[in-house]
């Protein structure tokens, strides 16, 4: 025979006849909370879309199908211009403003200008007067912004830029020269 060691009531599980141990009953399950607010909110939010898309279709019609007019009308003989049956919005127009015009010769910064977006940088020089071609640079703000940079007796042309706000240009040349920065 082999020894065995005797039942110990913490050795054994609780259950009917045995007691619960030491520590006493185990505790309960934790309780689950109701969900009856994110069920409320999923409610109402599916109430104001559907009262949303009544109005923005017309509503809803508590006609009956005889009270209705008839939608199968031929159509009009005289033909009604699409401009009268429903107003149209015509586009934002913007126009194009005039922010700077310098004109000059030689190396010279330009006042502050204001610019919104997109904007225009309009020149044209003139070397004719030394009887040399001359070179004709216009700098932004940044070291890296160099708006135009052309050699030659004369040129004229427009640059196109994206970037907006308070920008001062710094024109570099030995030629007569004009610039018109535009808004547009």
């Amino acid at each position: 025979m082999s020894y065995q060691p005797p039942d110990l009531p913490w050795d054994l599980p609780p259950g009917p006849g045995r007691p619960a141990g030491p520590w006493g009953p185990p505790p309960p399950p934790p309780r689950r909370k109701a969900k009856v607010v994110p069920i409320v909110l999923g409610i109402l939010g599916l109430l104001f879309t559907l009262a949303v898309v009544a109005e923005v279709t017309g509503g809803v019609s508590s006609h009956s199908s005889s009270d209705r007019a008839d939608t199968t009308a031929a159509a009009p003989a005289v033909p009604v211009p699409a401009a009268a049956t429903a107003p149209t919005t015509a586009p934002a127009v913007h126009t194009s403003a005039v922010a700077l015009k310098a004109s000059g010769s030689g190396a010279r910064s330009t006042g502050t200008f204001t610019v919104r977006g997109d904007w225009d940088l309009e020149y044209s020089y003139d070397c004719t007067g030394s009887g040399s071609a001359g070179a004709f640079v216009v700098n932004g703000p940044a070291p890296a912004d160099r708006y135009v940079d052309e050699l030659g007796t004369k040129g004229s042309g427009t640059t196109h830029l994206h970037a907006g706000g308070t920008l001062r240009l710094d024109v570099e040349s030995t030629c007569a020269w004009t610039i018109e920065v535009v808004d547009v």
